[in-house]
């Protein structure tokens, strides 16, 4: 689960990148902010809970 979040959350960067060029900041809504969402949750589930022996 955590390179699944690693994964979205470096397409979202590669395309928070290319949202900051003019006339392409709707792709920040469209095509960045799902896959960081979904990265979010995919982080939220695999972290480690720190089990004691």
């Amino acid at each position: 689960m955590r390179v699944l979040s690693l994964i979205f959350g470096i397409l979202a960067a590669l395309g928070l990148l290319l949202g900051f060029l003019p006339f392409f900041g709707w792709l920040n809504w469209i095509f960045v902010l799902p896959p960081a969402v979904l990265g979010l949750i995919f982080g939220a589930l695999g972290r480690d809970r720190g089990r004691s022996p």
